[in-house]
């Protein structure tokens, strides 16, 4: 946690036009994380949460980027 919160901060200081907030891009971050290993672990055999990462930018979740706001 402490390592993608850190990473989140130092993209949104280094890409401050990209994403709205540092919480903005923890929150992809992590979403991408869980959706690689949704497909990837044999373990799980229904991948649920690649489908919610799919519907994400749908308004399925409050998740705006600066580019979604010039639209």
């Amino acid at each position: 946690d402490r390592v993608l919160d850190s990473f989140s901060h130092k993209y949104f200081l280094d890409n401050p036009k990209g994403f709205i907030d540092a919480d903005t891009v923890y929150l992809l971050s992590f979403s991408i994380i869980m959706a690689h290993t949704d497909i990837h672990n044999p373990n799980i055999k229904k991948v649920y949460f690649f489908y919610f990462f799919l519907n994400f930018k749908k308004g399925k979740q409050n998740y705006k980027t600066t580019m979604d706001q010039n639209k």
